[in-house]
């Protein structure tokens, strides 16, 4: 009878040390995910000051003095486009965008943050759009995601979740590794 006791606590301190490690294992891939998420919000911090300059340099921009349409320019453009095609996606990833024809600025796919302008241009539509350094920044007034308004509250608030989310998944996932027991220790 004295055997079989100790072959179940042989069997209970390999499964306590097969736990212990169990929980330092998750306790690692949670520090490793902080750490991901804290290099994820650096680099998006990192963004930060080019993204402010950017918008900046657009909220100081006035419309272009002699617009050419053919000429990429610092300045703010009224040209007309055709509207070849319109694309609205729903769902979980959502999509709203216009292909524009006319002069070679600014021609091509604009992407738009919802479907307020999408819904209503149709294909074969004639439409104005304002364009600054060669690309689409609204569509009869209304912004595209080519608009860099807003794009460093953005990233500052990514950033900053990330970052505070990564702080957060290195002290739990540590403090996991360092408080998971070892398990008994085995004595001869």
């Amino acid at each position: 009878m004295a055997r079989g006791v100790g072959k179940k606590a042989r069997q209970r301190e390999r499964e306590a040390r097969v736990e212990a490690w169990w929980e330092r294992g998750k306790g690692a891939v949670m520090v490793l995910a902080g750490i991901a998420a804290l290099l994820m919000g650096g680099l998006a911090l990192l963004r930060l000051p080019g993204a402010l300059a950017e918008e900046d340099a657009f909220k100081a921009t006035r419309p272009c003095a002699r617009p050419d349409p053919e000429v990429r320019q610092d300045c703010l453009q009224t040209v007309g486009f055709t509207v070849d095609a319109v694309e609205i996606k729903e769902g979980k990833q959502p999509e709203y965008w216009a292909e524009l024809s006319g002069p070679a600025l600014g021609s091509g796919r604009v992407d738009f943050d919802d479907d307020r302008m999408v819904e209503y241009l149709t294909v074969g539509s004639q439409v104005t759009g304002t364009v600054w350094r060669g690309r689409v920044v609204a569509v009869d007034g209304v912004r595209t995601e080519g608009d860099p308004t807003g794009e460093p509250m953005e990233l500052a608030m990514w950033g900053g979740a990330f970052a505070v989310g990564g702080m957060l998944g290195i002290y739990t996932g540590a403090w996991w590794v360092s408080t998971s027991a070892p398990g008994p220790v085995r004595r001869n």
